[in-house]
């Protein structure tokens, strides 16, 4: 089986799927475009013109992540989500959760001035209550002791918001324990560290001043 994943080079969702795919051991190719500059041919596999797409064989796609990464356990018998139903079903909503959360900080770091910055952190944190609420007592990861989808799904969140805090307060480690916990595990996963190409916290702040030039986060920052 053929299989190439479009993406951008900075987007959160395709991250997690290479994440998921290389977790798995999957053999693929990608493709990055330019989001400025988007193919004509990108609209003929994405209804939106979004990334990641997974294109299967050069002739069908699955255009959206979450949809990508259940095949990519599905494909490899990878275990990624738990067996039992109710625990599956949990995990499910926690990794379309995660989306929630990710354009929740997305909202922080395009903030125009504190006030709007201080609006988005407040529901980023109000979203974040879940993700520990829900989070295994125990881990080391969010779901218990295994690697699971819902890690993949989070860590490009995790990623940036490990890289934000250490200009801006976006998190309180204290009152979120367990999921901090995940969130070292997981960032420290070489899996995730290749998820990304070249340095990170420069390739951060570029993507701040993209979505929020002369906002509150890219004064912040300098």
């Amino acid at each position: 089986m053929d299989l190439e994943l479009i993406l951008f080079k900075t987007c959160p969702f395709a991250q997690r799927t290479v994440i998921v795919l290389d977790h798995l051991g999957i053999s693929y190719r990608k493709t990055t475009i330019n989001p400025a500059d988007r193919p004509d041919w990108l609209m003929e596999c994405s209804p939106m013109g979004q990334v990641p797409v997974l294109r299967i064989n050069g002739n069908r796609a699955i255009f959206d992540s979450v949809a990508i990464a259940e095949f990519a356990n599905d494909h490899a018998n990878g275990g990624l989500l738990a067996p039992d139903p109710v625990q599956r079903g949990l995990e499910r909503a926690l990794v379309e959760w995660s989306g929630t959360c990710q354009r929740a900080f997305g909202e922080c770091i395009a903030a125009r001035d504190e006030a709007a910055w201080h609006h988005a952190l407040a529901d980023l944190t109000a979203k974040l209550y879940w993700v520990e609420k829900l989070a295994h007592e125990a881990g080391p990861c969010l779901m218990g002791e295994g690697f699971t989808l819902v890690d993949a799904a989070m860590a490009p969140l995790f990623m940036r918001m490990r890289s934000l805090q250490k200009t801006v307060t976006c998190f309180n480690a204290e009152a979120t324990p367990k999921m901090v916990r995940a969130m070292d595990r997981i960032l420290a996963m070489d899996v995730v560290q290749r998820s990304v190409e070249g340095e990170f916290d420069r390739m951060f702040r570029m993507m701040v001043r993209g979505r929020g030039k002369g906002g509150y986060v890219d004064t912040r920052m300098g």
